[in-house]
């Protein structure tokens, strides 16, 4: 049985990430590999340090800098809401405490040390999620630099965030393309920002998360209820008040009640008299019972749309990002609705007359179900 590394945001504190990070594994050992995370633990030696130094003229790092020590400013006024974030953190934990249990290896402390770590595996397979993004690159971890080139280096549905690589990181991203045996992308953009930087034809794949079905989902996390009845569950991550007043009208109309789980990303002052009830004691496990229970789901989340069209719920994803910079991190939601024909649960200004609207499952299910065999036909081959 091949033993495969897997490069993955296992341990972030996102809903997200860690489901995505989750199902790869289980997707993996589905088809029959032996899979853990491999768990680098930074140590920068000086000339490093120096070497991180330009990243702070890196204006997406600067402004996800700015954006986490203005949340925690603005929680830090608020003692129950610093306590939620406290409980949501150690929920984070516990998922990780349960799900990951052995699948993490040994720690590789320090740089030299993660460069000794493929000797362990018979392949090494990034992804998904953001892991490119412009700001991560010097670490060169989730590009695989610290792998040999004699190691096969599988990409995996990664994605950029971004439409454009800064102009003084495009030598260095070329480089680390180049590097990876198999490339794959979550993202139409991805896959043309490769082909405009290497000249290589990168794959669209699924996102780890949709490769398991509805019923292998009930198997990787046991069906249960988080709420009794029926409500509006709404995960927003940004901070656009006109997508609550949505929601609120919808609450209005219909007499459900709204459950929300605020200050994830950032503190929005508005979430403070949002929602009917703030959730934060709630695990990735739980999350997707959540979205499994709902009656409506509103959300900005890619993640919160992936399970609410895997769980066939009537949803309505909102476009998160509004300034020219992040906008481009719009198109992971754009593209998932296109795959599964459903652009019609894109907000459109409607909420109410939208989210009543039929939606076509069976078409989603049945392009999935296609897009599904393409990703698996991928993983066979990047690691046979």
């Amino acid at each position: 049985m091949k033993k495969v590394g897997v490069v993955a945001c296992y341990s972030n504190y996102n809903y997200g990430s860690m489901l995505q990070a989750y199902a790869t594994l289980v997707a993996l050992e589905k088809q029959g590999y032996e899979c853990e995370y491999i768990n680098y633990q930074k140590k920068p030696t000086f000339l490093e340090k120096v070497r991180f130094v330009p990243r702070f003229l890196n204006m997406y790092l600067m402004k996800e800098k700015w954006r986490l020590l203005d949340k925690r400013i603005r929680i830090s006024r608020y003692p129950e809401i610093k306590k939620g974030d406290q409980m949501r953190k150690a929920a984070f934990r516990r998922f990780g405490e349960r799900y990951y249990n052995g699948k993490i290896s040994d720690p590789y402390v320090g740089y030299k040390a993660l460069k000794t770590s493929p000797d362990a595996y018979d392949a090494i397979l990034v992804g998904s999620d953001q892991l490119w993004f412009p700001a991560g690159l010097p670490t060169n971890f989730y590009n695989l630099m610290f792998v040999p080139e004699n190691k096969r280096k599988i990409a995996y549905s990664t994605s950029f965030g971004v439409t454009e690589i800064p102009f003084y990181q495009i030598s260095r991203t070329k480089q680390f393309l180049n590097r990876i045996d198999f490339l794959s992308v979550r993202e139409k953009s991805g896959q043309e920002l490769i082909k405009k930087l290497t000249g290589r034809d990168a794959k669209v794949v699924l996102d780890p998360t949709l490769l398991l079905s509805k019923e292998e989902w009930a198997d990787a996390i046991p069906d249960t209820n988080v709420i009794e009845g029926e409500y509006i569950f709404c995960y927003l991550l940004g901070s656009n008040e006109q997508h609550r007043s949505a929601v609120k009208e919808l609450a209005q109309k219909t007499g459900l009640r709204i459950f929300d789980m605020p200050h994830i990303d950032e503190f929005v002052p508005g979430d403070l008299e949002f929602a009917d009830e703030h959730l934060y004691d709630v695990d990735p496990a739980q999350f997707v019972n959540l979205i499994r229970h709902a009656k409506y789901v509103c959300t900005d989340s890619f993640h919160c749309c992936v399970f609410s069209i895997i769980h066939h719920k009537q949803f309505i994803a909102f476009d998160r990002y509004s300034d020219a910079l992040m906008a481009s991190r719009n198109s992971r939601i754009a593209n998932l609705c296109e795959i599964c024909g459903l652009e019609s649960r894109r907000y459109k200004g409607k909420v109410f007359e939208q989210i009543l609207e039929d939606v076509d499952f069976d078409r989603a299910e049945k392009n999935l179900a296609e897009k599904r065999k393409e990703s698996f036909e991928y993983l066979r081959e990047g690691l046979r």
